[in-house]
């Protein structure tokens, strides 16, 4: 199973009654198709939000947390140009 790391990426206000659980966009993520990468992280779209490879930043490095790890960049909450390279990464 994929891991999924709840990290809400250009988030803008939203009303309380669009924010989603956890068991959501896990549920989402593990039913996402793979997309190109971006910046050569991967990318997945499901079908409430795109997911990027997690990275973790180190002191003067920067790595993957795993191959299967992603941080969630949901679709309802972020205006359509911050999400145009996720789109093009999955058409």
């Amino acid at each position: 199973m994929k891991t999924l790391l709840i990290a809400l990426l250009v988030v803008s206000p939203v009303s309380a009654s669009q924010f989603r659980t956890v068991a959501e966009y896990q549920n989402d993520f593990d039913k996402a198709m793979i997309c190109k990468p971006i910046d050569g992280r991967m990318v997945w779209k499901g079908k409430i939000a795109f997911y990027i490879q997690s990275t973790m930043f180190y002191t003067s490095e920067t790595g993957q947390v795993a191959e299967d790890a992603a941080s969630v960049v949901p679709v309802a909450t972020n205006p359509k140009k911050a999400l145009v390279a996720f789109y093009k990464a999955c058409e």
